[in-house]
């Protein structure tokens, strides 16, 4: 299990990447963010791998998420870095801390955070959850 020591040493880590992320998709990619999934209404998910923790069959990873401005036509365009927990075994996904952002690009305004460890959920066949799961678990 992790303790509360690696997941700040986690999100620490990943700070210091997001602090540099620029809004062009070519920054983005430089700066370690890498494309993971696009949903049909257009939201994108990307992953940073050099925040990628494994411990037994236990991982975490942060991602980022840029909604569409159609699938959120009453709030708008926006962002999110969310760090998630994987069970590699049980194919079940969590979130532990989540901010939201105006910008389409982890800038702009935060809209919402919270650090509140969310419930295992199971991450169903081609969904977005199982994208991120076999992407790090793999």
């Amino acid at each position: 299990m992790f303790t509360k020591q690696n997941v700040l040493t986690i999100a620490a880590s990943a700070v210091l990447v997001v602090v540099g992320c620029a809004t062009s998709s070519r920054a983005s990619a430089e700066s370690g963010w890498s494309y993971v999934v696009r949903t049909a209404t257009g939201d994108k998910f990307y992953i940073d791998y050099s925040t990628i923790r494994r411990q037994g069959d236990s991982a975490q990873a942060w991602f980022k998420q840029i909604w569409s401005q159609s699938d959120h036509p009453q709030r708008g365009a926006g962002s999110a870095r969310v760090l998630r927990e994987f069970d590699c075994v049980n194919d079940r996904v969590r979130i532990l801390s989540i901010t939201a952002f105006t910008g389409a690009s982890l800038n702009g305004d935060i809209t919402a955070s919270s650090d509140e460890v969310r419930s295992w959920h199971y991450s169903g066949p081609q969904t977005v959850d199982y994208h991120m799961l076999s992407t790090v678990c793999k």
